[in-house]
C-alpha cells in the first residue's frame, strides 16, 4: 500500500512538471488552469445535460463553491460566461462568444502541448501509453458506460496470459508462470484451429483498456467449450462475467452447438455460482494437483 501511495505520488509530481501546471497559465489566454477547466466544463456539458449551474460545477470539480463563484465572477467580468435564464432555483451557466473564441484557443493550446509529450514516442510506445491511461481511469474513476466487448488487438493475447497467471497466482497461490504456461497453450491452440468460423474470444474493455476476457472452442460432437473467463478486480461487481458469459452462450448457439462445456476448480467459488446462476451443472469431480496446489477439477455443462 504504501509503496502505491508514493508512486502515486512520484507520478502526479512529474506529470504536474510535464504538462506544465506549474507556469501561471498553462494553456495561454491569459486563465489559469481552474479557471480554464471551468470555462471547458461549462462549454462542453454531458451529453443530453442542459448546461451547468455554479452548485453543479462546484460538485463535478470537487472544488469549494466560494472558490467556484470566485472564479465565475471573473469570467463573467471577462465577457467570457453568462447566466442563462433561472430555472426554479437552478441558474445554467453558459459560454458566450468571446469565450468561445476562448475555449477553441485553450483546446488548441492544449492539444498542441499533448502532441508535443508524445511526439518523442514511436506508435507502438504511444498505443501502450493509451492503454495504460486508460487502464489508470478505469481503476481510479470507473464508467460502466465505457464498457464494451469487442475482439481482441494486437497485444492482448499477452494481456490474457499475464493477467491469468498475476491474478491466479496472488489470489489463489498457484504457480503463476506455470498456469501461464498453459494459458499461451490454450491460445496457441486457438490460433491454429483449423476452423476459425467455429470458434471465438471476446475481450471486455473498460475505458478501453481490456478487463475481461472469455473464448469459445470446438469441443467435438455438437459441444462448445467456454475458456479463458476471467475478470480484472476493476471489473468486477458490475455484470460483466454475465455478459461475457451470454455472449459465448449467444455465438455457441448461433454457430449450431447443442451443448456447452467448461473446466473450472471447486475452489473457484465465484465463478461456479455464475455458471449454476447461468443453467451448468456439475458433471465431473476428480481431485488433482495443478499449479502446486492441491485441488479439485470440476466439469460443468448444460444444454443450448
Amino acid at each position: 500500500m504504501n509503496d502505491t501511495i508514493e508512486t502515486l505520488r512520484d507520478f502526479t509530481r512529474s506529470w504536474a512538471r510535464l504538462s506544465g501546471l506549474f507556469v501561471r497559465h498553462p494553456y495561454g489566454a491569459g486563465l489559469g488552469l481552474a479557471e480554464a477547466r471551468l470555462l471547458y466544463d461549462i462549454g462542453h456539458p454531458d451529453a443530453g445535460q442542459p448546461p451547468p449551474s455554479a452548485a453543479e460545477l462546484a460538485r463535478m470539480l470537487a472544488m469549494d463553491t466560494g472558490q467556484v463563484s470566485r472564479l465565475l465572477r471573473g469570467l463573467e467580468q471577462r465577457g467570457l460566461v453568462e447566466r442563462g435564464p433561472a430555472a426554479g432555483r437552478r441558474t445554467p451557466l453558459r459560454v458566450t462568444a468571446g469565450g468561445q473564441a476562448a475555449l477553441a484557443a485553450l483546446e488548441a493550446a492544449s492539444r498542441q502541448g499533448a502532441a508535443a509529450l508524445l511526439a518523442g514516442l514511436p506508435p507502438a510506445a504511444q498505443e501502450d501509453l493509451a492503454a495504460a491511461l486508460g487502464r489508470a481511469r478505469a481503476l481510479l474513476a470507473p464508467d460502466p458506460a465505457a464498457t464494451v466487448l469487442r475482439p481482441p488487438r494486437a497485444g492482448e493475447y499477452g494481456w490474457i496470459i499475464g493477467r491469468h497467471g498475476a491474478l491466479y497466482g496472488r489470489e489463489q497461490g498457484w504457480d503463476a508462470l506455470a498456469f501461464e504456461a498453459h494459458v499461451a497453450q490454450i491460445l496457441a491452440d486457438f490460433g491454429a484451429a483449423p476452423d476459425q468460423r467455429r470458434q471465438a474470444l471476446w475481450i471486455a474493455a473498460l475505458g478501453g483498456a481490456p478487463a475481461g476476457s472469455v473464448a469459445v472452442v470446438d469441443a467435438g460432437g455438437g459441444t462448445a467449450r467456454l475458456r479463458l473467463l476471467i475478470l480484472d478486480p476493476v471489473a468486477r461487481g458490475r455484470g460483466l462475467g454475465r455478459a461475457l458469459l451470454a455472449e459465448a452462450m449467444g455465438f455457441a448457439r448461433a454457430q449450431g452447438y447443442a451443448r456447452m462445456t467448461l473446466s473450472t476448480y471447486a475452489s473457484l467459488l465465484a465463478a461456479r455460482r455464475l455458471y449454476a446462476a447461468e443453467g451448468f451443472g456439475l458433471s465431473q469431480s476428480t481431485p488433482v494437483r495443478h499449479w502446486g496446489q492441491a485441488l479439485v477439477a470440476e466439469d460443468w455443462d448444460r444444454a443450448l
